[in-house]
């Protein structure tokens, strides 16, 4: 619970549950740490909005870095690779997947696409993980994504299609071809899963 933070040049590892884990914590800067080896989480972030996350790595990890009903965080430079989920946001607004990420962070050596509020875009076959956030007219084709908490995360956007592999992420990706999904499609999918 506490804000206004600055974490920097330290390494978390091996670590029964967390790497470093913020709750309630706001407007704070993590930038140089190495999270590896912890049993669940690298870097979790539960209800926490506005931090920013620069030049982190995080690899052999459960999940390498998951935001949960966190909203507008900054992600640059993040390295995430050989984790079981290597990326995940999960949410119940629209809101809690607002974020600011650009393509300077990699899922296994591939660039994170994720698009708010964009439309016409054509995602590259090169993504990593792909989240399409209150958009429209987004494609994308010949997909390999991997690792990761959703195969393809789309939320509140429309008139987008997407064709990739069969979805090898562990978590609750999309079915092969999905065109125009809603934020209330992707919280009954997970609801579906939770059940199960």
């Amino acid at each position: 619970d506490s804000c206004e933070n600055t974490l920097g040049s330290i390494t978390a590892s091996n670590n029964s549950d967390y790497g470093i884990y913020l709750k309630s914590s706001s407007n704070n800067n993590l930038s140089n740490i190495t999270a590896l080896n912890n049993s669940n989480y690298g870097i979790y972030l539960s209800s926490s909005n506005n931090n920013i996350l620069s030049n982190i790595t995080a690899s052999n990890n459960d999940y390498g870095i998951l935001l949960s009903s966190s909203t507008n965080n900054t992600l640059r430079n993040t390295t995430l690779s050989d984790n079981h989920y290597n990326f995940g946001i999960l949410g119940s607004d629209l809101n809690h997947f607002i974020q600011n990420i650009d393509t300077s962070n990699t899922v296994n050596g591939k660039p994170i696409y994720y698009y708010v509020s964009e439309s016409d875009k054509v995602i590259p076959s090169d993504a990593g993980f792909i989240g399409i956030i209150n958009s429209r007219n987004i494609t994308a084709r010949d997909l390999i994504l991997t690792n990761n908490s959703h195969g393809i995360l789309i939320v509140n956007s429309t008139d987008s299609a997407m064709s990739h592999e069969p979805n090898e992420s562990p978590g609750f990706g999309l079915p092969a071809l999905v065109a125009s999904f809603s934020i209330l499609a992707y919280l009954t999918r997970k609801m579906r899963r939770d059940s199960e």
